[in-house]
């Protein structure tokens, strides 16, 4: 989450509107510290600051995973079609 690339990919998703759907999984660690040695935010609070809508779930828990997957999925399919002008 303390990577630059993470948060340029952010920017340009939400500039571009692009039809993206991040995974995002916060095992505690960030390279070789625990998270909260190394940011101050959460990745939520991250994707709230680019306005990313965005979901927290156990990903120990498969179905729940999938379940806000297709949830996700409508909005990606109507930033694809504005992106593309279909």
């Amino acid at each position: 989450m303390a990577e630059g690339l993470l948060h340029e990919c952010l920017n340009l998703a939400k500039l571009w509107d692009l039809p993206v759907l991040f995974l995002c999984e916060n095992n505690g660690w960030g390279e070789f510290l625990p998270t909260e040695h190394q940011i101050v935010f959460t990745l939520e609070k991250l994707a709230a600051a680019f306005g990313i809508p965005h979901r927290t779930v156990d990903g120990n828990d498969v179905a729940a995973v999938a379940k806000a997957a297709s949830r996700s999925w409508p909005a990606c399919e109507r930033a694809a079609r504005r992106s593309w002008n279909v």
